[in-house]
């Protein structure tokens, strides 16, 4: 999981960067089910504050996903799993 929340944080980066990256003024992200939480996650800790200053806007939808992985891993399995 940690994987994808560093790839979708180095995405919105290549988003946002006008030297290296596409210097977008308008992000859209839709995240589906386990892209939703993994969405969540990374916008946890994302600096979004420095985008906004830089006229950056965002929208992030989420989408048939979940509150929190580890509720989600005790309801698949029934809490056999800690």
């Amino acid at each position: 999981m940690m994987t994808l929340v560093a790839a979708y944080k180095s995405m919105l980066e290549f988003l946002e960067d006008k030297k290296r990256g596409l210097g977008a003024k308008e992000i859209i992200g839709h995240g589906y089910s386990m892209g939703g939480g993994v969405q969540g996650k990374a916008l946890e800790t994302y600096p979004l504050e420095e985008g906004l200053k830089k006229g950056i806007r965002y929208i992030f939808i989420k989408d048939r996903t979940f509150s929190s992985l580890k509720r989600t891993v005790h309801s698949l399995t029934k809490g056999c799993i800690g």
